[in-house]
């Protein structure tokens, strides 16, 4: 199944991709936002692979200089350098096919780049303080936040590993410009969050999605997700049967107000219990005491009602002769 989520044409486009490129060892390089899902496409593109293969990510913000680089892919004999205590084994060492993310490369120092240059292109390398030469196969993954040329004018980037890397390319686009995908991502990240902290998933009601939509998400889908945790924990809390929009604490910080539907909704659903409805609500008893009294809410009538609705779904039927039937209520 694959990993990419999402109902609108740039999810087909990523998952066409994803089949086209993922059995080919050509390097791909995955340019987006930070949480706009780089790390989903380079798995995605290894599950495709075709062949049993390791799926290894090494995170360019952690490598500080040349031979820590070159530990990490092929490994370091002790005292190769200030630290290395034992013989350590490398990434690659073990040889093989393997698919390499390097995460965010526009962190990389350039000094560390002239020796990512070798791996890319000699299929090989030897560890720090190791005689032995390292063979393998790798197919490298690159992510980035700005497209290379970018990163190249920008000074990060040296031209040289730009021109190796640069097999092809894919943009992952903001979650603000394919709000369609919410409609699969919320349900999904909440099925996520519910396995996460075993609870049981909830369907995210109508008016939150909606408020959920309404966001711009400048950290994208990462960013939703943390959004739909909460308010999955928030809801449990309270025994809320779904997610509502005063469940959802959004990414400017502040709650969504519940919405004069959901509040006749919470009374309805509490036979007109105002302390239940407020806890359903995720707001203070006072304050829903006082929205009724703003807004004029007939909680006697919502009580009756709820009432006879409640009776007329517990009425029980009595067997009797097939010459008359009577009920009893």
């Amino acid at each position: 199944m694959s990993r990419i989520i999402g109902i609108s044409d740039h999810a087909d486009e990523c998952r066409d991709f994803a089949r086209c490129y993922g059995p080919r060892t050509i390097p791909v390089c995955i340019v987006g936002e930070t949480g706009t899902g780089k790390r989903m496409m380079a798995e995605e593109l290894h599950r495709l692979a075709g062949r049993p293969c390791e799926f290894m990510v090494i995170h360019a913000s952690e490598i500080s200089n040349p031979a820590l680089l070159t530990s990490r892919l092929f490994g370091h004999e002790k005292g190769a350098f200030t630290g290395a205590v034992r013989r350590q084994r490398g990434l690659l060492e073990t040889g093989g096919y393997a698919v390499v993310l390097l995460d965010d490369i526009q962190d990389l120092p350039l000094d560390c780049q002239s020796a990512l240059l070798t791996a890319l292109d000699g299929y090989g390398g030897r560890g720090v303080g190791l005689q032995n030469f390292c063979t393998h196969h790798i197919r490298f993954l690159i992510s980035a936040q700005k497209p290379l040329d970018v990163l190249v004018r920008e000074k990060r980037l040296k031209h040289d590993l730009k021109a190796r890397m640069a097999g092809v390319t894919i943009h992952l686009k903001p979650l603000r410009e394919r709000l369609d995908d919410l409609v699969a991502l919320i349900p999904h990240l909440v099925e996520q969050a519910a396995a996460r902290d075993n609870l049981r998933a909830r369907p995210v009601s109508d008016s939150a999605r909606l408020a959920l939509q309404r966001q711009r998400w400048d950290d994208n889908v990462r960013g939703l997700g943390h959004v739909c945790w909460n308010g999955l924990i928030r809801a449990d809390y309270v025994g809320s049967a779904t997610i509502e929009p005063a469940h959802l604490i959004l990414p400017d910080g502040k709650r969504s107000k519940p919405t004069i539907e959901m509040v006749l909704a919470a009374l309805e659903a509490s036979l007109g219990n105002v302390a239940e409805a407020a806890r359903a609500l995720d707001v203070h008893e006072r304050t829903l005491w006082r929205l009724i009294a703003t807004r004029r809410i007939n909680i006697e009538g919502i009580r009756r009602k709820s009432v006879i609705r409640k009776l007329s779904h517990d009425t029980l039927p009595i067997v009797m002769p097939p010459d008359r039937e009577i009920r009893l209520n």
